[in-house]
């Protein structure tokens, strides 16, 4: 049967040997483990939208594990205890069988004291020994204890720090997976943005250039309104010339139909004067020709009093066609001009509306930026 009392430095030292490796492997994991060195980025290329790589984590190294010390042999100790039980077995019967055959150095009292003395206190000294290696045993005991208590509190958190790195590495990783999907949809929402202002800038370029091109047909009408404006001005001109002209001859014609009827009252005077046999056929024509004269001088009224009428009723009909177009061409420009404003606001509220999407999609990149730091903050040794 193996000694209880002898076993206990083996399992001491095994004990010892243990709390060591799980202490080093629990130091080895706690440690902090050196990022791999990136490789130098390549340059990017023109006009290539590159996709984000996946981060590239250090595997955690394997801890080590030490071989326990080799226990010390414990057959010196076995050796001793059967020569000491040897010793101590045959002491009873030597003194037992000297003591019936009567030998001589039974006899001599200090051996017999010096033997009774070592067999008295032989049993003492050994419940002394056997207290001291309980008291020993005790303190073992708890001291293996303690090592497994400090071996658990040294363990513990080295896997808590393994769970929580792994839990932010995960994290870490989704993050950067949300934020390339995040920037992913910035980069499509930007190309559609693009796409939409290129539209929107081919549909102004277009409504400025139909504008430029009505406006430049609205100058050719109203040069050719001024030039027919001009023509009609000319007409009038021209028309009330021969309205003065005409109104000139008929004054030289009433003129000459009075000159006339002067004339031919002298005659019909001298005619009077000259024979009254001749008087009553002289006021006859006379008479005649002034009904004659008052009756071309109507007709020359009336038609006067016609052409004023239609000279004014003329220029009214050229004033209501000026005003007309007049009005047409106040119109003309204030719907140009409201369309150009219209154009303006829409342009004006597409350049704030691509301003809003920047700035959302700059907080957009900080905030993930922001979010990715303390992600990897964590991480750093």
């Amino acid at each position: 049967m193996s000694n209880p009392a002898e076993d206990r430095p083996t399992t001491e030292v095994e004990a010892d040997a243990a709390v060591e490796a799980t202490a080093e492997a629990a130091v080895e994991a706690a440690a902090p483990r050196p990022a791999p060195e990136a490789a130098p980025e390549p340059e990017p290329e023109p006009e290539r939208q590159s996709e984000p790589a996946p981060p590239v984590f250090a595997a955690a190294p394997s801890p080590v594990r030490r071989r326990p010390a080799k226990a010390p042999s414990d057959a010196p100790a076995w050796l001793a205890a059967a020569f000491v039980s040897i010793l101590w077995a045959l002491a009873p019967i030597a003194f037992a069988l000297g003591y019936r055959q009567g030998k001589s150095p039974f006899d001599h009292d200090p051996f017999v004291l010096l033997i009774l003395a070592a067999m008295a206190l032989g049993p003492a000294g050994l419940v002394w020994v056997a207290a001291s290696l309980f008291v020993e045993g005790r303190r073992l005991r708890r001291e293996s204890g303690r090592a497994a208590r400090l071996a658990d509190e040294m363990v513990a958190p080295a896997v808590a720090a393994g769970i929580s790195a792994g839990e932010i590495a995960t994290g870490l990783q989704a993050e950067v997976a949300r934020a390339g999907e995040a920037a992913e949809r910035m980069a499509r929402q930007l190309e559609g943005l693009r796409a939409a202002m290129e539209a929107e800038a081919g549909r102004l370029d277009a409504a400025a250039r139909t504008a430029g091109s009505a406006a430049g047909e609205m100058a050719a009408g109203l040069g050719r309104e001024r030039e027919r404006l001009e023509g009609l001005a000319s007409g009038l001109d021209a028309r009330t010339t021969a309205v003065t002209d005409a109104i000139a001859r008929q004054a030289r014609l009433v003129g000459e139909v009075s000159d006339l009827a002067e004339t031919q009252l002298r005659e019909a005077e001298a005619a009077f004067t000259a024979g009254s046999t001749g008087f009553t056929d002289a006021a006859g024509r006379l008479a005649d020709s002034a009904r004659a004269a008052g009756e071309t001088l109507g007709q020359q009224a009336v038609r006067l009093e016609g052409a004023g009428a239609s000279l004014a009723e003329h220029m009214s009909g050229v004033e209501r066609t000026l005003e007309a177009r007049r009005t047409g061409i106040l119109a003309a420009a204030q719907a140009l001009r409201a369309e150009q404003e219209g154009l303006a606001a829409e342009g004006e509220a597409h350049l704030a509306r691509l301003s809003e999407v920047g700035g959302q999609a700059r907080l957009s990149a900080a905030d993930m930026r922001d979010s990715a730091l303390k992600g990897a903050r964590p991480c750093r040794p």
